[in-house]
């Protein structure tokens, strides 16, 4: 529906006796969302052995894959070597390494490219091997060997991804086109009702799908967050600044004067988080949904009757309409919320999807596993998972629960 963005970081995960490349730079960098890492150890003859591993759905990682060419010799000079390819889902890929001046070694890792050639090496920014080890298996800072989902948005009947490469991919109801994004590369995009909106990589906010209202009449102008509402829309400047567009007649496009942080678009309100985290609603009141209460917050959501927000504890809090206990969060601690139309999902703290509220349409039947990101629609829901695949649920009418 209409909510914040955030980013989510999955942080790399520890795993037993493997320890990270180029410890000498600094801490290891968490995971970027990539989904494969070099792992080498030394043996006691003097030579590198290399693996690869792949990210599990899980968010941990794989078995050490190892190529049949991999041992990298105990004195070489500094020509790069290759090993023999390995595959991974669609693609091909083989692991670099040459050695420096000063005796350690460097990864990388090229993909095999359409004319059959293999492509630049792609360098991790962990990916030294010391020139001397204990023999335990090293690993590197992780690389994207694909094109992978990194954000998801719920509409009310449509949904969009976003990919690694800026491109957005939409599925479900496209009647006015919702689901028909312009070619171009994006850096947020966030679904409404019968439309989308979405910022270029240059901050340029662009809309498609029903007119009815001026919904998809994006203003000019360089913003840093975009929320796509019922009929209206807002975004924020890279000052701060609440602008919104489309249907007012509630007053859900005239937000008050102030700086913020981010901002959601609900179907007759709009709730925005300022920079100094309390919640500030404008628009339809007829519920009590811009009624936010008081206290220090971290991320906001506007549902189409209520509104929820999350502490800077990781409460979650809802006000507004509640006939279905849509504004009734379960206790909990958590990193994400999104309020739908009469339902509500989070994410706790362990990447568990939780909803609550209206269930007609299986909605709030969250599955099982470990999510980066979750969306509330209209009648269901999808979330992200830490392994970056989209899963939804709940009513499928135009194939919206159908990714």
């Amino acid at each position: 529906m209409s909510r914040t963005r955030r980013t989510i970081a999955l942080g790399l995960v520890a795993v037993a006796a493997v320890a990270v490349l180029g410890l000498g730079s600094g801490a290891p960098a968490a995971a970027d969302g990539g989904d494969v890492r070099i792992v080498a150890r030394q043996l006691a003859d003097g030579r590198i052995e290399f693996a690869l591993q792949e990210r599990a759905a899980d968010g941990g990682w794989g078995a050490r894959q190892l190529p049949r060419n991999r041992f990298f010799p105990a004195a070489s000079r500094e020509a790069w070597l290759a090993s023999s390819p390995l595959a991974v889902g669609d693609a091909e890929v083989r692991i670099a390494a040459r050695r420096l001046a000063d005796g350690q070694v460097e990864f990388a890792l090229q993909k095999r490219a359409a004319d059959g050639g293999w492509g630049e090496r792609r360098l991790p920014r962990n990916r030294f091997f010391p020139s001397a080890s204990d023999g335990a298996w090293l690993a590197s800072s992780p690389l994207s060997v694909g094109v992978r989902t990194v954000s998801i948005t719920a509409g009310d009947w449509h949904n969009c991804r976003l990919a690694t490469n800026g491109e957005a991919t939409c599925w479900g109801w496209n009647m006015h086109g919702q689901s028909d994004p312009p070619p171009g590369r994006y850096a947020v995009v966030d679904g409404g009702a019968w439309h989308t909106c979405a910022l270029t990589e240059d901050g340029e906010a662009v809309c498609w799908g029903v007119n009815a209202n001026g919904e998809t009449d994006a203003p000019l102008g360089e913003y840093s967050a975009v929320s796509a509402g019922d009929w209206h829309n807002c975004a924020l400047t890279s000052d701060g600044v609440a602008v919104c567009w489309g249907k007012n007649r509630t007053g859900q496009s005239s937000p008050p004067p102030g700086r913020y942080a981010a901002v959601g678009a609900g179907a007759y309100h709009t709730c925005a988080l300022t920079t100094d985290g309390a919640v500030v609603c404008w628009g339809r009141n007829r519920y009590g949904q811009t009624d936010a209460p008081s206290g220090e917050y971290v991320a906001v959501s506007a549902g189409d009757w209520h509104s929820c927000a999350l502490t800077s504890g990781g409460a979650a809090v809802c006000w507004g309409r509640n006939e279905y206990g849509q504004a009734n969060p379960p206790p909990g601690r958590y990193t994400d919320i999104d309020g739908g139309a009469f339902h509500t999902c989070a994410l706790t703290a362990d990447g568990a999807t939780v909803c609550w509220g209206l269930n007609g349409s299986g909605q709030t039947n969250a599955p099982l596993g470990r999510y980066a990101a979750v969306e509330a629609g209209e009648y269901h829901s999808c979330a992200l998972a830490a392994a970056r695949e989209v899963t939804c649920w709940g009513g499928d009418v135009y194939g919206q629960a159908s990714p």
